[in-house]
């Protein structure tokens, strides 16, 4: 009896502020960011005595984030804030120097000005 009770209290308590809040919630904004790189990397004097062409590398990063709703004077005092979360994967031609290197990483970022909102999502 007891047990059916809390169960009962539980789902109550967890239902009541779904009815308090605003029936017009507005959502984040969720953005995904793939960028690929690629270059050349300036040859130390180790590299050019064992090989005669200067290394290449290329680079992966993924980006996954969030923005401000802008409901808010915080928001846009602060220029509309964006957070998230990424992970950067570079790849090398000469592995023996370089290894294999990976990193996650967190980012924050804002707006400096807002030219068209059309065409910036965020």
């Amino acid at each position: 009896m007891r047990k059916s009770f809390l169960l009962f209290l539980y789902i109550l308590l967890s239902v009541i502020p779904a009815f308090a809040n605003d029936s017009i919630q507005t959502k984040r904004p969720h953005f995904i960011t793939v960028q690929m790189n690629n270059g050349v990397i300036i040859p130390t004097k180790k590299l050019t005595e064992t090989s005669y062409r200067a290394p290449l590398y290329g680079a992966a990063t993924i980006k996954y984030g969030f923005g401000a709703k802008g409901d808010n004077w915080k928001d846009q005092l602060y220029g509309m804030p964006y957070y998230g979360i990424g992970a950067y994967l570079p790849r090398f031609s000469e592995r023996k120097y370089f290894g294999d290197p990976f990193s996650v990483f967190v980012f924050q970022g804002a707006e400096l000005k807002r030219i068209n909102p059309t065409l910036s999502q965020l």
